[in-house]
């Protein structure tokens, strides 16, 4: 087993007053290719700049090597960094942008002239020396600017988002070749996207964050095939999500139907999500499958057909390498393996508040309060005033407005496509609500929350939340 060479432990920080990183534990294992992934804002490169020393965490420890380098700058970290931009030196060409390291360093002439030539021949660069960096392609800048930084032989190298500013093919042709010279040089890569096939192309190690938290971590093939949650699910490839339910193990219903599965009900509640794969799912006669729909779209992508398919206002996903046609009524098939069944994020309990009873109104109506804001509801049962309470609301019972038009503001989270609906995370000042919703909304917007009680399920408080 591999050496640990970086561990954070419990790393924490937050920029006015946000939190970034929430107790953040993560080990990477000596010459290993370990990739950060998440969405922008997720703490990702924070994290490289944390293990870089560009940047202080508030609490928690980083170790190197089993040494605690908090305080360690970082020029004295065997560690180098290659940024987005490159940060070349205009005003050198390509070797002296290679030996500037050794130079500061004084190294021999004789031998800095040997180990620029092996790294610009490791680049696939040798010829290039007197080149002006300004006259490079974006490609080419960027293997200039790895050779820099691989010349002085660091640990680890810290990349963030190196091929963000190149073309389709030509990032494609990089990925590949970073993993090459990963591979030959045995140095440690940290790397940041937000690219998930970047990180299933190149990584031995998939580290999938999401607002400072650690979602997964494991090989490419763990993480697509066997996503944690459907947050993991969604961002890393493409899904079939559903709101599912089980009764028994082995067993989920979900569309309006039960099927077969491999998996134990994760909890009590029974209440799941449950993911199928694209590529999971076959199109069958109509006699042969679970059941039937139709087919709404089906495009050429290049190696498969990519079908979508309408079962009782349910939209399905659907790649195969077999034309379908559209309009035609077909049947769906998904073996029990491919069903992945996983523990809701949140729980059930989500969007279950705590109230109190302000007053009594006419006849069967009472003022509540929640989260410093009163509601008007009907109630059979009796109440009296300054009772604690919990109200449930269903997610399909909250309303999406303009910021400052609801109740109470709130930030979208996330936002998954539930084949029929789009499920929505918001967080609040208090707490983070589920909402259900027929349309979009864009993540990182702040949009007001209204309720509608008269769907809520309101009962006293029992001593536990």
């Amino acid at each position: 087993m591999a050496d640990v060479i970086i561990r954070l432990e419990d790393v924490s920080v937050a920029f006015d007053g946000e939190l970034i990183l929430d107790k953040l534990n993560l080990e990477i294992k000596d010459k290993e290719f370990v990739t950060l992934l998440g969405p922008s804002g997720c703490g990702k490169t924070t994290t490289l700049r944390i293990i870089g020393g560009f940047t202080k965490q508030d609490s928690g420890d980083v170790f190197f090597a089993g040494k605690n380098i908090n305080d360690l700058p970082p020029y004295k970290r065997n560690i180098n960094t290659v940024f987005q931009k490159y940060a070349l030196f205009p005003h050198l060409n390509v070797y002296d942008n290679v030996a500037f390291g050794l130079r500061i360093k004084k190294v021999d002439k004789k031998e800095i002239d040997i180990k620029v030539k092996e790294m610009l021949k490791l680049v696939d660069l040798s010829g290039f020396e007197k080149r002006n960096v300004s006259s490079l392609s974006g490609g080419q800048q960027q293997r200039v600017a790895i050779a820099r930084a691989l010349i002085n032989k660091p640990n680890v190298l810290l990349l963030d988002e190196p091929l963000g500013a190149l073309d389709l093919k030509l990032r494609k042709d990089m990925q590949l070749e970073l993993k090459n010279m990963q591979q030959k040089t045995g140095i440690t890569f940290i790397y940041v996207t937000h690219d998930q096939e970047e990180a299933l192309t190149m990584s031995d190690t998939v580290v999938v964050m999401n607002k400072g938290v650690i979602q997964q971590i494991g090989s490419p093939i763990d993480v697509y095939n066997e996503p944690k949650n459907a947050f993991v699910a969604d961002f890393v490839g493409e899904s079939n999500i559903f709101d599912g339910v089980m009764a028994v193990d082995k067993k989920v219903f979900f569309d309006g139907c039960e099927f077969d599965c491999v998996d134990y009900m994760p909890d009590k509640s029974g209440k799941v999500d449950v993911v199928v794969r694209p590529e999971d799912v076959e199109i069958v006669p109509v006699s042969e499958g679970i059941f039937s729909g139709i087919v709404e779209s089906c495009l050429f992508k290049g190696v498969h057909y990519e079908t979508t398919l309408n079962h009782n206002g349910s939209v399905w996903l659907i790649h195969s390498t077999a034309a379908a046609i559209v309009g035609e009524t077909v049947g769906i098939r998904v073996i029990p393996e491919n069903i992945h069944i996983m523990k809701k994020m949140y729980g059930e309990d989500i969007n279950t508040i705590p109230a109190r009873v302000v007053s009594k109104e006419d006849g069967s109506v009472y003022k509540i309060e929640i989260d410093d804001y009163n509601y008007e509801v009907n109630s059979s049962f009796e109440f009296s005033e300054g009772e604690e309470l919990l109200v449930k609301i269903p997610p399909e019972a909250i309303s999406l407005t303009a910021r400052d038009e609801g109740e109470i503001n709130g930030f979208v989270d996330s936002i998954i496509w539930k084949a029929e609906h789009y499920e929505l995370l918001i967080e609040t000042e208090k707490r983070v609500y589920r909402v259900n919703r027929q349309i979009d909304e864009q993540a990182g917007t702040i949009v007001g929350l209204s309720f509608d009680l008269s769907k809520a399920e309101i009962s006293r408080f029992s001593g536990e939340e």
